[in-house]
């Protein structure tokens, strides 16, 4: 190799060399100013990001149970003056408040004689008694409007249970409700637990129906943003049938003692 040809080639093999050099100085400033490895609180921050992004379809869901609000928590008693700006409007229990004289005839709001039906809230006439005293039928949705009750307890469903499918229940229920807030937008309404009965003398109205249907009425107050009365809890004993001591001779209605019962229930389960 003369001596062109070799300073020609140590030339091309020195500017290899500073490319090469270049070319790692290069790499290891780009990689340093990548991020740092995680550290344990960087690695959570990332797991609570992912826990807040989108569901997968394929999640599971547990089923939550209903808000605290929804159902009413026992109070400190509320007080005679608390139920006496509260109006009753039922079917056959709710017509015994009255009849045994446990609350005056203007606060029950029930057919003549208490076999309001559910189903047929939308024309059946409940017995309204005005401030004078007199009284009329009327249906439930003028009944509201003339009198625009600061409270009002529903205890329907009895009635008809036996042939009421979940679905027909709970819109007639709704729509009730619905009826109520319409005609008398400011009522708190309160959607009251159908009692128990005692099974062997109450014919084909079964507590294991009641129960069923009490779920859809909790169902429907949560829906409706009304409150729930679990009265129903007082008024068992450990068969999960009424107490005897509350009960009338049917087996269904309740005695004088259970509808004091029930109302003191009301009175420390104030609506919140």
């Amino acid at each position: 190799m003369n001596s062109r040809s070799r300073d020609g080639f140590y030339a091309l093999w020195t500017i290899a060399i500073y490319l090469s050099v270049f070319l790692a100085l290069f790499i290891v400033f780009f990689v340093s100013c990548q991020k740092a490895p995680e550290t344990e609180e960087d690695l959570a921050t990332e797991i609570v990001g992912e826990a807040s992004g989108e569901i997968a379809d394929d999640t599971v869901f547990v089923e939550t149970p209903p808000p605290a609000a929804t159902i009413l928590a026992q109070t400190e008693d509320q007080g005679a003056v608390y139920l006496e700006q509260c109006i009753f409007l039922g079917d056959s229990n709710t017509y015994m408040l009255a009849e045994t004289e446990s609350l005056p005839q203007r606060q029950v709001w029930s057919t003549e004689n208490g076999t309001l039906n559910l189903a047929d809230h939308g024309s059946s006439y409940i017995t309204y008694t005005a401030a004078d005293g007199s009284t009329q039928e009327m249906l439930i949705y003028n009944a509201a409007a003339i009198h625009q009750p600061q409270y009002l307890v529903i205890n329907l469903g009895l009635n008809g249970l036996t042939y009421l499918s979940e679905d027909e229940f709970k819109q007639a229920y709704s729509e009730l409700i619905h009826t109520i807030q319409t005609a008398s937008p400011n009522t708190k309404i309160m959607c009251q637990s159908i009692l128990p009965v005692i099974d062997t003398v109450s014919g084909e109205v079964q507590n294991n129906r009641i129960e069923r249907a009490n779920r859809w009425i909790l169902e429907v107050a949560e829906e409706t943003g009304t409150r729930y009365l679990n009265t129903a809890e007082l008024l068992m004993d450990d068969t999960e049938n009424l107490r005897s001591e509350y009960a009338s001779s049917d087996g269904v209605l309740l005695s004088q003692p259970g509808c004091q019962a029930v109302l003191y229930y009301i009175r420390t389960h104030g609506y919140q």
